[in-house]
């Protein structure tokens, strides 16, 4: 069975597109390196300027144990306020 995660990201003010322009690579570069992964989507929020949810999807609950999102970009604490 199938598991969506969804993750609220509060970008810095103003780098709401850079932060989305890294969260859609991340899982372009590494997502199809780990086992379960099946993809993610980032959605802007419409009634906050600088939020972001990413809703990915997983082969299983077991399969979603990713490393630490700090690992895999580092470029993140610095575009984040929720990193």
């Amino acid at each position: 069975m199938t598991i969506k995660v969804i993750v609220e990201f509060q970008a810095k003010p103003g780098a709401r597109p850079a932060l989305a322009g890294v969260l859609k690579g991340i899982s372009a570069t590494h997502g199809p390196g780990i086992p379960g992964f099946l993809g993610s989507v980032v959605h802007e929020v419409v009634d906050s300027p600088d939020a972001l949810v990413e809703i990915a999807e997983w082969d299983s609950a077991t399969s979603r144990r990713p490393p630490s999102r700090r690992q895999w970009h580092p470029a993140c604490t610095h575009l984040s306020s929720s990193w």
